[in-house]
């Protein structure tokens, strides 16, 4: 018995030691491993709808070629779209007259302090050249450290397609539980994983389109740029694509379009908000239980911890914690 407990606390020691070193090689990675894992998720309908006709290998490489259209084609869009208004607003400043000793006059006026505006625009110019030269080392390693994490991604994410069940098979001979209670907890974990995942993308799509509308007719400018913009803040509850046409309808109030300010803000108030509150509830916290606050707060801390990949794994985490304690309560007793 005594050599029993030897050999059982050796071994648990060796998968401590394991668990931990192969903790030390994912931390570097770790965003995109967790970014290729949910998106194998949400791909993995589409490549056992694909496999029968193609192909294994073929039906793992549809889904991460269409994602990767649906990911870099906007962003190339939108990108063209504003490097074309910057461009334009350096040209329109270029030509612009501009009375820069009027402005220092208006200045000393207001604050009772001469300002050299010549000069201090050379001394932040070079302030922010030395910076960029100082800084050139760490933008590469940013670089590098970018470009092996997207290899990484792709590489994971064709894998995980290809061979996820499998994954999952072993992970469940693996867990020292009851089947049952294996099964329960694993329906529960995919249940809040398609809620928040599923969820938050359909309802951030939507709020993002309805309001990209609104500001397309309403004359703001760069209007896909925001929508883009939108699709990202929109996960947020509540808060979302707030922080963008709430900004727009007073700069139209601002500059004499008070019409089409009021129009936006109330459109934002009663379509874009009733959106959010009845979608969201419907796709997303019926499923997860999780209430808003806890899902807000599971947004910015994952956005904290890593990245933009948090925007969708930190309510993820939430609901995945709240789901095992579940099963946790009602199998307690059959452990």
């Amino acid at each position: 018995m005594r050599r029993m407990n030897q050999s059982r606390a050796f071994l648990l020691l060796v998968i401590a030691v394991s668990a931990t070193l192969s903790l030390v090689v994912l931390v570097p990675f770790f965003e995109y491993v967790i970014a290729a894992l949910l998106l194998a998720y949400v791909l993995h309908p589409l490549k056992l709808r694909l496999e029968p006709h193609f192909g294994t290998m073929v039906a793992c490489y549809i889904p991460i070629w269409l994602t990767i259209i649906v990911l870099v084609v906007p962003l190339f869009v939108v990108s063209v779209v504003v490097l074309q208004d910057v461009v334009e607003l350096a040209r329109t400043v270029e030509e612009a007259q501009i009375d820069v000793g009027a402005i220092e006059e208006l200045v000393e006026e207001y604050t009772g302090r001469q300002v050299d505006i010549p000069a201090v625009v050379d001394s932040a110019a070079e302030s922010f050249a030395r910076a960029v030269l100082g800084s050139v080392s760490q933008i590469f390693g940013l670089l590098f450290r970018f470009i092996f994490g997207v290899t990484l991604f792709v590489f994971l994410l064709y894998y995980l397609l290809k061979d996820g069940e499998k994954f999952v098979v072993w992970s469940k001979d693996v867990f020292p539980l009851p089947d049952e209670i294996t099964e329960e907890l694993y329906a529960r974990l995919g249940g809040v994983t398609e809620s928040v995942v599923y969820g938050h993308i359909l309802v951030a799509v939507v709020q993002a389109v309805l309001t990209g509308i609104a500001l397309a007719v309403v004359g703001i400018p760069n209007y896909l740029f925001w929508t883009l913009v939108m699709v990202f803040l929109a996960v947020l509850p509540i808060i979302g694509v707030f922080l963008v046409w709430a900004p727009a309808a007073v700069y139209l109030v601002a500059i004499g379009q008070v019409g089409a300010g009021i129009g936006l803000a109330v459109y934002g108030l009663a379509i874009v908000s009733m959106v959010d509150n009845y979608l969201r509830s419907i796709l997303v916290d019926r499923d997860t239980g999780l209430n808003p606050g806890v899902i807000l707060i599971g947004v910015l801390g994952g956005v904290y911890a890593m990245g933009i990949i948090g925007l969708f794994v930190g309510p993820v985490i939430l609901g995945s914690l709240k789901a095992t304690l579940n099963v946790y309560r009602d199998s307690y007793a059959e452990l």
